[in-house]
This record gives structure tokens, sequence and C-alpha cells, in this order.
């Protein structure tokens, strides 16, 4: 029963974080905007079991994506996002995007995460602390 409660509430906080974004204005809105340049070295990437997330020490990445046209955002859908640890560049999670919107609560540590889209990919590296809640744009 308890797992049941916590995944609903999982995804009551998603869904409040998504209903947020919508809210939000495109420009200066707390989002750390990255836009699409030259991926990171390409290979063959070790994958690890998936951990189990204790929710105290544990924190949410909220991505944004879009493209980036004639001065307007438009949403981007299919995004594939991958978090590897940055230490050893053992995957930790993976997920595409059903929207322009992902939400993944990760162990804390630092990740080097991949986004790919239509062939195109941008690296960053990102600090997830405990009970932290980054928000990120990513724009192609």
């Amino acid at each position: 029963m308890r797992q049941g409660r916590l995944a609903c509430l999982r995804r009551c906080l998603a869904f409040a974080a998504l209903a947020a974004f919508f809210a939000a204005p495109a420009a200066g809105d707390g989002f750390l905007d990255h836009v699409a340049g030259p991926a990171a070295g390409a290979g063959p990437v070790p994958h690890a079991a998936p951990p189990a997330i204790d929710p105290r020490a544990s924190g949410d990445v909220a991505f944004r994506f879009g493209a980036r046209a004639e001065g307007h955002d438009l949403p981007l859908t299919d995004v594939h996002v991958a978090f590897d640890d940055a230490a050893t560049l053992v995957r930790v999670h993976a997920a595409v995007s059903d929207g322009p919107f992902l939400v993944a609560s990760v162990p804390q540590g630092r990740y080097r995460v991949t986004a790919s889209h239509a062939g195109r990919a941008q690296v960053i590296d990102l600090d997830v602390a405990p009970g932290e809640a980054l928000r990120v744009a990513l724009y192609w």
C-alpha cells in the first residue's frame, strides 16, 4: 500500500510541476537555457541496474524542450534523455519525453546528461542535491 501512495505522490508532483511550466513565461523563467551545439564523444555507454530512489536523498530535474525559429519557441516531443554518472559514465536513468516536458527523480550526485532529438545531441553536467528541483530548458 505504501508503494502505491508513493507512486501516486510522484505522479501528483510531476503533474503539478508540468502545470507550473505551462504557466511560466518563456524568458527569464528560472530555467537553465542550453542551445544545441556539438555533442561530446559518442559511443557505447555501460548500463547499471536502476538505483532504488530514496525520496529524502534524491532530487528532481525538470526539462523543457523546444526549437527556436523566427523568434518563437516551438515545443519538441520525443526527446531522448540519459543520465550517466559523471565519474564513471555508467547510465543510471534514461527516458523519452512524450511532450515538451520531462521530470526525472534521480539520486543525489553529479550527472552527465545527454538529450538528443532528430540526430542532434546536447550534453550538460548537473549536480543534483537531496530535495532539490532543477529546471533545465534545452533548445535545438
